[in-house]
């Protein structure tokens, strides 16, 4: 990881990095998934995991970038999702862990044993936990009860591409 001489926050992205963030993006632009808000935690290379991932999608996303994700604890994190906005139907946090593993973890009540049991194995960077709550609102949803659709990491698109 490369150091910044201001500090942990501002250290950037690796290549690598915006290379998986880019194929996230682009995952997300073919499975389908329209992000109505993204929460960016202000650290620098989150900003830039935000716009690789926007660029591997082909289109501007509505970020919000939000200096309490930085290393934030889940009840902040919980809290957050928990005040997203009704008519925001996709919502996409780009954060650090270990918050974001134990939100994904807490959130996902229900879905497929595999899934469930690599989520709760890695949680590695950058991955993608797609969890769907249903009807319910963003802040019935922070407290859990999500079904997890899929949990997905670069080694997954890696043995899709190779198959």
């Amino acid at each position: 990881m490369p150091h910044a001489a201001d500090g942990d926050r501002e250290r950037s992205l690796t290549p690598a990095g915006v290379a998986a963030a880019t194929r996230m993006g682009a995952y997300l632009r073919d499975v389908g998934i329209v992000p109505d808000l993204v929460l960016v935690s202000s650290a620098r290379r989150t900003r830039e995991t935000f716009a690789a991932a926007e660029a591997g999608y082909g289109a501007e996303w509505p970020g919000r970038f939000e200096p309490s994700l930085y290393n934030a604890p889940d009840e902040t994190v919980q809290a957050l999702i928990g005040e997203t906005p009704a008519e925001i139907k996709c919502l996409l946090v780009i954060g650090h862990n270990p918050s974001l593993a134990e939100c994904a973890l807490r959130f996902s009540a229900r879905g497929s044993t595999i899934d469930l049991s690599r989520l709760q194995r890695h949680f590695p960077a950058p991955c993608l936990a797609i969890i769907d709550f249903a009807s319910m609102s963003w802040h019935e949803a922070a407290s859990g009860g999500g079904d997890l659709e899929s949990f997905i990491t670069l080694a997954l698109l890696d043995q899709a591409e190779q198959a």
